[in-house]
């Protein structure tokens, strides 16, 4: 019985990825290749290539006087009903980002001197800046880097400055070594994952930080926000009361 549960299994699986990637029904084999080289899979990459081979001998050459020619282990069937539960619900991105509730933010009216004090105790390197709870930028540490950069003659008092005297240089598009980047609460922790794996390519910005809102873009709601240090290497959905914040690592 384990052998006909695992090529149900199995055909489970395929059913799944043809739907997650659009793949004909002929091409499925190449679906399962692709789910276990991506982030989405590759927990699992070494029992599903096993799965693969074993799956192939129960197809092509299923029985000998009667019996199976491969019994699944038990391992092996674990394995399978995993990726299928985790292909039919997987985890989203609010499941591992800070909530807002829990950011540090700040608004243009704020103290800059006062805002990196309370960065520092915190431990916090990249502060969302809000209005009406839309993102309208980020203060980070680069920020008074890039200001000085810029206007190395002009006098600077940070007690006396607000966040708004830098905002030519606080818009989300407009940092200069690092950027951003919006995801809705329905994107997945593989999205998530791919997008920081992504971005620390050399011909790239270093991706610093995800900010998922309402719509997926900085006019919607902000909800949360994730870095990489809140995604790569998790294999396990936090709990929800864990306390994660934006620190710098």
């Amino acid at each position: 019985m384990s052998a006909q549960e695992f090529l149900d299994l199995y055909k489970q699986m395929e059913a799944l990825l043809d739907e997650k990637y659009g793949e004909s029904a002929g091409r499925r084999g190449n679906a399962v290749t692709r789910f276990i080289n991506e982030p989405a899979g590759r927990e699992y990459r070494d029992e599903l290539d096993l799965c693969r081979e074993v799956r192939n001998l129960l197809t092509h050459n299923p029985e000998m006087e009667g019996r199976p020619v491969v019994e699944p282990a038990p391992a092996l069937l674990q394995t399978l009903r995993d990726a299928v539960e985790r292909l039919e619900a997987p985890p989203t991105v609010m499941q591992f980002a800070t909530p807002v509730s829990n950011l540090m933010v700040t608004d243009f009216s704020q103290c800059t001197l006062s805002v990196m004090e309370s960065m520092e105790r915190r431990g916090f390197s990249h502060i969302p800046i809000l209005l009406n709870q839309q993102i309208r930028g980020v203060f980070s540490v680069s920020t008074l880097f890039s200001y000085m950069l810029e206007y190395p003659n002009q006098g600077l008092d940070l007690s006396t400055s607000k966040v708004s005297d830098f905002r030519e240089f606080t818009s989300i598009y407009n940092h200069t070594c690092e950027r951003f980047m919006f995801m809705t609460p329905k994107h997945t922790y593989w999205d998530a994952q791919k997008a920081f794996e992504n971005g620390s390519s050399p011909q790239k910005k270093r991706l610093v930080a995800i900010f998922i809102t309402k719509t997926g873009d900085e006019r919607g709601q902000l909800m949360g926000m994730l870095t990489p240090w809140d995604i790569i290497g998790q294999e396990e959905i936090p709990h929800e009361d864990s306390g994660r914040n934006h620190k710098k690592k």
